[in-house]
């Protein structure tokens, strides 16, 4: 016959403390060294002044517009293969 044993149990806290100081000090950095927004350029199409670099020089209805594009060209590839 085996004897059960006792497991010792260890308690964990469920956030480090130092998780939260980390998370406190990047709070304090956002708030005191604020990201800067994207700088605004003239669309390439439209030339409307909402324009960023991560919008490959769009505006945001013409990017959309692109985008709608892009469906519709792979929607009808994809009819023509069938």
């Amino acid at each position: 016959m085996r004897k059960a044993t006792k497991t010792q149990t260890v308690e964990v806290p469920a956030r480090p403390p130092l998780l939260d100081a980390v998370r406190e000090i990047d709070n304090v950095k956002e708030h005191v060294f604020p990201a800067e927004p994207p700088a605004r350029l003239a669309c390439r199409i439209c030339a409307a002044p909402d324009a960023t670099q991560r919008s490959e020089g769009l505006c945001w209805v013409c990017w959309r517009l692109k985008i709608s594009a892009w469906q519709g060209a792979e929607a009808q590839d994809s009819a023509s293969d069938g």
